[in-house]
Protein backbone atom coordinates (compact mmCIF):
# COMPACT_ATOMS: atom_id res chain seq x y z
CA UNK A 1 0.00 0.00 0.00
CA UNK A 2 1.29 3.44 -0.86
CA UNK A 3 2.12 5.85 1.93
CA UNK A 4 -0.71 8.29 2.45
CA UNK A 5 -3.45 5.85 1.38
CA UNK A 6 -6.81 5.96 3.12
CA UNK A 7 -8.67 3.19 4.91
CA UNK A 8 -12.41 3.13 4.20
CA UNK A 9 -14.59 0.56 5.97
CA UNK A 10 -18.36 0.36 5.47
CA UNK A 11 -18.53 -3.41 5.99
CA UNK A 12 -17.79 -4.90 9.42
CA UNK A 13 -15.91 -3.19 12.22
CA UNK A 14 -13.99 -6.33 13.11
CA UNK A 15 -12.28 -6.34 9.71
CA UNK A 16 -10.02 -3.48 10.79
CA UNK A 17 -7.42 -3.71 13.54
CA UNK A 18 -8.13 -0.33 15.12
CA UNK A 19 -4.90 -0.31 17.13
CA UNK A 20 -2.85 -0.84 13.96
CA UNK A 21 -4.97 1.73 12.13
CA UNK A 22 -4.24 4.28 14.85
CA UNK A 23 -0.49 3.61 14.63
CA UNK A 24 -0.44 3.83 10.81
CA UNK A 25 -2.29 7.16 10.87
CA UNK A 26 -0.07 8.46 13.66
CA UNK A 27 3.16 7.62 11.82
CA UNK A 28 1.86 8.87 8.44
CA UNK A 29 1.74 5.50 6.68
CA UNK A 30 -2.00 6.14 6.19
CA UNK A 31 -3.36 9.54 5.25
CA UNK A 32 -6.55 8.96 7.20
CA UNK A 33 -9.61 6.80 7.59
CA UNK A 34 -13.36 6.83 7.03
CA UNK A 35 -15.17 4.27 9.16
CA UNK A 36 -18.92 3.71 9.01
CA UNK A 37 -18.58 0.76 11.35
CA UNK A 38 -16.27 -0.11 14.22
CA UNK A 39 -15.97 -3.22 16.34
CA UNK A 40 -18.27 -3.64 19.34
CA UNK A 41 -21.06 -1.39 18.11
CA UNK A 42 -24.50 -1.76 19.65
CA UNK A 43 -27.78 -1.09 17.92
CA UNK A 44 -29.02 2.27 19.09
CA UNK A 45 -31.73 4.13 17.20
CA UNK A 46 -31.32 7.51 18.89
CA UNK A 47 -27.53 7.61 19.06
CA UNK A 48 -26.12 10.90 17.77
CA UNK A 49 -22.43 10.19 18.41
CA UNK A 50 -20.30 7.13 17.75
CA UNK A 51 -19.38 6.97 21.44
CA UNK A 52 -23.05 6.36 22.26
CA UNK A 53 -22.99 3.19 20.14
CA UNK A 54 -19.86 1.58 21.54
CA UNK A 55 -20.38 -1.56 23.60
CA UNK A 56 -18.20 -1.63 26.69
CA UNK A 57 -19.46 -4.71 28.52
CA UNK A 58 -16.43 -6.87 27.76
CA UNK A 59 -12.74 -6.12 28.26
CA UNK A 60 -12.03 -6.52 24.55
CA UNK A 61 -14.80 -4.09 23.64
CA UNK A 62 -13.69 -1.68 26.35
CA UNK A 63 -10.16 -1.65 24.89
CA UNK A 64 -11.49 -1.22 21.35
CA UNK A 65 -13.87 1.56 22.37
CA UNK A 66 -10.97 3.48 23.93
CA UNK A 67 -8.97 3.12 20.69
CA UNK A 68 -11.97 4.24 18.61
CA UNK A 69 -12.42 7.27 20.85
CA UNK A 70 -8.74 8.12 20.31
CA UNK A 71 -9.16 7.68 16.54
CA UNK A 72 -12.14 10.03 16.57
CA UNK A 73 -9.85 12.83 17.80
CA UNK A 74 -7.64 12.67 14.69
CA UNK A 75 -8.52 15.44 12.20
CA UNK A 76 -8.10 13.02 9.28
CA UNK A 77 -10.49 10.35 10.61
CA UNK A 78 -14.24 10.31 10.06
CA UNK A 79 -16.35 7.85 12.06
CA UNK A 80 -20.08 7.62 11.47
CA UNK A 81 -22.64 5.46 13.32
CA UNK A 82 -23.50 2.96 10.56
CA UNK A 83 -25.27 5.34 8.22
CA UNK A 84 -23.80 4.29 4.85
CA UNK A 85 -26.90 2.26 4.00
CA UNK A 86 -29.17 5.19 4.80
CA UNK A 87 -28.20 7.42 1.89
CA UNK A 88 -30.73 8.19 -0.82
CA UNK A 89 -28.65 6.31 -3.43
CA UNK A 90 -28.27 3.23 -1.22
CA UNK A 91 -31.99 3.09 -0.44
CA UNK A 92 -32.89 3.52 -4.12
CA UNK A 93 -30.50 0.71 -5.04
CA UNK A 94 -32.01 -1.61 -2.41
CA UNK A 95 -35.55 -0.80 -3.56
CA UNK A 96 -34.71 -1.29 -7.24
CA UNK A 97 -33.03 -4.64 -6.60
CA UNK A 98 -35.91 -5.80 -4.39
CA UNK A 99 -38.61 -4.87 -6.91
CA UNK A 100 -36.63 -6.40 -9.79
CA UNK A 101 -36.28 -9.65 -7.85
CA UNK A 102 -40.00 -9.66 -6.96
CA UNK A 103 -41.02 -8.96 -10.54
CA UNK A 104 -38.72 -11.69 -11.84
CA UNK A 105 -40.07 -14.15 -9.24
CA UNK A 106 -43.66 -13.43 -10.28
CA UNK A 107 -42.95 -14.26 -13.94
CA UNK A 108 -41.04 -17.42 -13.05
CA UNK A 109 -37.57 -16.10 -13.65
CA UNK A 110 -34.45 -17.07 -11.79
CA UNK A 111 -32.83 -13.74 -10.95
CA UNK A 112 -31.31 -13.20 -7.55
CA UNK A 113 -33.67 -14.96 -5.14
CA UNK A 114 -32.39 -13.12 -2.08
CA UNK A 115 -35.13 -10.74 -0.99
Amino acid sequence: MKDGSYCINVSQGELVDHQALKQYIKNGKLGGAALDVVSCMTSCENCRKISDKLETSSLLCLRDSDIVKELSLFPNVIITPQIAAETKDAINHILNETFYALQDQLIGGNANRVI
